[in-house]
């Protein structure tokens, strides 16, 4: 009889702790403010010789660190740009979906120096701290991060078939 008075009624329970929230939706004032460091500036060419020639390819390596006490979530990463023309970038954006307070994470931007440059040619690269989807606070305030790469012609080797044989 008092299952029928309930219905009757209309009265109803919802138990909705177990309602986990989306997660694509947060109150900004929640957000551990990023910090992120930029550092690195290295690259590897495609030949593995430790110089970026021209007409090579290479990985441009930039350093991305989490110097906050708090995981930042939000896919944290990194924008390059280069200063010259004969260099492309693709792509030249990289994102981690989270960065751990402390960690360090390696960020590849595969490059292309064309066979026009010259060797000795002086690279300069911009790299920035970015976040996918910031508004306002909820952005990194970092400075840009720059370093310059030199174009080096391949060493020379040897073959050591130019001999008098005797």
């Amino acid at each position: 009889m008092i299952l029928a008075l309930l219905a009757c009624t209309g009265a109803t329970h919802v138990d909705d702790s177990f309602v986990d929230p989306d997660p694509r939706t947060f109150d900004s004032a929640t957000l551990p403010t990023p910090s992120l460091a930029l550092s690195g500036g290295t690259f590897e060419d495609s030949d593995g010789d430790g110089r970026w020639s021209p007409g090579e390819a290479a990985d441009v390596l930039v350093d991305l660190t989490n110097t906050a006490t708090e995981d930042y979530p939000y896919y944290p990463g990194a924008l390059l740009a280069v200063d010259n023309e004969g260099v492309t970038i693709e792509p030249d954006d990289w994102h981690l979906y989270e960065l751990k307070a402390g960690e360090t994470f390696t960020a590849r931007f595969p490059a292309q120096a064309s066979s026009s440059l010259e060797d000795g040619a002086v690279l300069g690269f911009t790299a920035t701290a970015h976040v996918q989807n910031c508004e306002g606070d909820e952005c990194p305030d970092t400075d840009p991060y720059l370093f310059e790469i030199t174009l080096e012609e391949p060493e020379q080797v040897d073959t050591g078939g130019g001999g008098d044989g005797g």
